[in-house]
């Protein structure tokens, strides 16, 4: 049996509604306290970037929008030529991930980097050809959002190419919890996607006269298992390539990030230390907490069976007579200084 987040909030606080301001209040913060709160990773996409060119030997992408130290950044480049090297920029600290086989009248090549430091100064990253001819640069730059860590790439051999082909699907790569699924899809001729992968989100697509690219990115978890997803371009069959990986984020202390709580006074989630607004009389709020492992997602809200119902029910339940005690003495204490 579940319980919509409508009912178990009625349910938990039958007289919410009723509430004064103060006490609205009180509660909200007394749950804040009382209820263990600690941050998962989310990993989110900050920006991207690219360079496409009909004859060229260098491109040069701009550093995506709002990149700060510790982002991490992906790079992939294609060019319509087999016989020559890609080379990221020197000394930068790039490392490839998704090497390649065998490829025939194509080379692509996939690389990241921790963005430190040394990036604050740089405007922009070129990537070299050992021959001109069609290529594509793509650059996109990731973030998590509860503090300063460390990525780590936990599988990078998503690599795979087929010609003559219309569609191709990425090698599998093994997700962990909380991680993030990159891929990027060439193709050797001037083509339009006509079947996105089904499950990432696209940060872009793009084409020259002799070479066409697309890249994606999507969070997944250790359920997810080996991650795959097939593309399909449009017109003839060409060489097409796929370069994925999967990669994770850990703080920099070796655990989770600072504590979040969220308060939901008026259907939008606010974190409730940095809360300075009104909570309006009457509406209904409900707490998260990202404890790794409880009640298996981790929040309060979808999913409840009868058991976690009615334990969480009178738990709030109890926490709302504890409240009401604690108010009416502090009502009591306003009354004897008046």
């Amino acid at each position: 049996m579940t319980e919509p987040r409508s009912k178990f909030v009625t349910a938990a606080f039958p007289h919410w509604t009723k509430l004064s301001l103060l006490k609205q209040l009180t509660l909200a913060w007394l749950l804040f306290f009382l209820v263990p709160c600690t941050a998962e990773a989310t990993i989110q996409f900050r920006a991207a970037s690219k360079d496409v060119q009909d004859d060229a030997a260098a491109l040069t992408a701009s550093k995506p929008a709002g990149t700060t130290d510790g982002d991490l950044l992906i790079a992939w480049a294609s060019n319509d030529d087999d016989e020559g090297i890609w080379t990221p920029p020197a000394g930068q600290g790039w490392t490839a991930f998704s090497l390649p086989g065998t490829e025939t009248n194509f080379t692509s090549r996939a690389w990241y980097k921790q963005v430190d430091a040394s990036d604050a100064s740089r405007t922009d990253y070129t990537f070299t050809f050992s021959t001109s001819d069609s290529s594509t640069l793509y650059l996109a730059a990731f973030y998590e959002n509860s503090g300063t860590g460390n990525w780590t790439l936990e599988d990078g051999t998503g690599w795979a190419f087929a010609n003559p082909a219309n569609s191709l699907s990425n090698g599998g790569v093994t997700a962990v919890d909380n991680s993030l699924f990159v891929v990027g899809y060439g193709n050797d001729d001037n083509e339009v996607v006509t079947s996105d992968p089904s499950g990432p989100t696209k940060i872009d697509e793009d084409r020259t006269d002799g070479t066409a690219f697309a890249a994606y990115y999507e969070m997944v978890d250790a359920i997810d298992g080996s991650v795959s997803y097939p593309i399909t371009w449009g017109g003839n069959a060409d060489q097409l390539s796929a370069m994925a990986g999967i990669f994770s984020w850990a703080s920099a202390g070796g655990g989770p990030g600072p504590p979040v709580c969220q308060v939901d006074p008026s259907g939008t989630y606010i974190e409730a230390e940095n809360f300075t607004g009104t909570i309006v009389q009457g509406a209904i709020f409900a707490v998260e907490s990202t404890t790794p492992g409880f009640n298996g997602s981790g929040y309060h809200r979808f999913g409840f069976d009868d058991i976690v119902y009615r334990v969480l029910k009178v738990f709030f339940k109890e926490i709302l007579i504890i409240a009401n005690l604690y108010i009416k003495n502090i009502e009591r204490i306003i009354q004897q200084h008046k």
